[in-house]
């Protein structure tokens, strides 16, 4: 059975829209944390329910033997080891099992998971079986649900489980509730964060400054990474471990569309691309309304934080939910006030250009100082002149 916390925050969401998305609200959400036989926390998972009544389904794992693992949603919200506890595969319309099954889905289906060689994967996966709201199949029926990650790739078609042989993770899925007011902060002026891969390394970092006009200067520089562009934006979670998925989805409190240029858009979290050049270093220098370090309903500094993230790909800044900017790269925790973080380190040899800084129009050796010195002393004679003139006239 569910926590009685848990049956209080998913009372929360019910009153807040119920089955229908309001317009202008967060999409309802579900998220839980991966956990081994061991006990060890080794990833997330994130559920989103979209407008035309789909789900996002979002995980990110790490610490898992490679190759395709089955994946699946399971009946009962329980995941004491061995994880038998989180009972069969969620099967309200009493299907068989596989996504190529005549006779299926489970409600629970869905795509394997790849792990790659270095035991990391993600799965970005689109479900119409299953409902965040309420309904015949809302994950968070009278015992909830659970996600559990299998030992070996399941084929899709054998009933029922796929041969998907033994569980080897498994996480409780909970209700999201709405965005939380601010945390106990001062109004802040500005924010720092360090990005970091998925080895801990080091690769970058963000400022961010609080304009008197109300808008935020972001400026982020990077190093280390893929050249070409790259997605970024602010998500909805300042959590980067055990995985990257804990920064959860795009920070989107209004409940609107991904993209700039999507025109019931966009996530307050939305950034223009960053470059990187061939060098593996780069900058982003821009402005965005869209998000505040002051207290308010679009602020950073709220009681779960933000994160910024940098995707693997470019950003169409139309698609929804990410623009397909595809994977994780890098994960940096928002802190309040600038923090002491590294900078990027400079290459031995500057690129012949520099998309990421504006160009130097004088050259290296302009005598600027001296210019000004000289400037001001014709400024200074002209007008004693002017006025000598004047008092002769007199």
């Amino acid at each position: 059975m569910k926590r009685a916390g848990s049956l209080v925050v998913l009372l929360l969401l019910l009153l807040s829209g119920g089955g229908a998305l309001a317009q202008g609200a967060p999409p309802p959400q579900a998220k839980g944390e991966f956990k081994n036989a061991a006990g060890e926390s080794i990833g997330n998972v994130t559920l989103t329910q979209m407008p035309d009544g789909s789900v996002m389904f979002s995980a990110s794992v790490k610490g898992l033997p490679p190759g395709d693992h089955g994946i699946h949603i399971h009946a009962v919200g329980n995941c004491a080891p061995p994880f038998d506890a989180a009972g069969p595969h969620y099967n309200p319309a009493a299907k068989q099992h596989g996504l190529e099954n005549p006779a299926g889905a489970h409600a629970g289906d869905l795509p394997n998971l790849n792990i790659k060689p270095e035991g990391a994967g993600t799965l970005d996966a689109k479900t119409t079986f299953v409902t965040v709201t309420p309904g015949p199949t809302t994950i968070f029926d009278a015992d909830g649900s659970a996600v559990v990650i299998h030992a070996m790739a399941d084929d899709q078609k054998t009933d029922p489980s796929g041969n998907s042989d033994g569980r080897i993770a498994c996480a409780v899925l909970q209700p999201v509730a709405a965005p939380q007011p601010a945390a106990q902060l001062p109004a802040q002026s500005s924010a720092g964060a360090e990005f970091k891969t998925s080895v801990g390394e080091t690769v970058g970092n963000a400022t961010l400054t609080q304009n008197a006009d109300g808008s935020v200067h972001v400026l982020v520089q990077v190093r280390g990474l893929p050249a070409g562009q790259h997605g970024i934006h602010f998500h909805q979670f300042g959590a980067c471990a055990p995985t990257f998925g804990a920064a959860g989805e795009h920070y989107n409190p209004m409940g609107a569309m991904h993209g700039l240029e999507n025109p019931s858009g966009p996530h307050a979290g939305d950034l223009p691309n960053l470059t990187v050049n061939a060098d593996g270093t780069g900058a982003l220098d821009t402005t965005t309304r869209l998000v505040t370090l002051a207290l308010g309903p679009m602020t950073v500094f709220d009681a779960d934080g933000t994160a910024l993230i940098i995707h693997a790909l470019v950003d169409d800044q139309k698609t929804n939910p990410s623009g397909n900017s595809d994977g994780r790269i890098a994960c940096a925790v928002i802190q309040p006030g600038t923090q002491p973080v590294a900078q990027p380190a400079q290459p031995a040899a500057q690129p012949a250009t520099q998309p990421a800084e504006l160009p130097n129009t004088g050259g290296p050796d302009t005598p600027w100082l001296a210019l000004l010195a000289i400037g001001l002393l014709l400024i200074g004679g002209g007008a004693f002149v002017v006025r000598s003139r004047a008092v002769r006239e007199k």
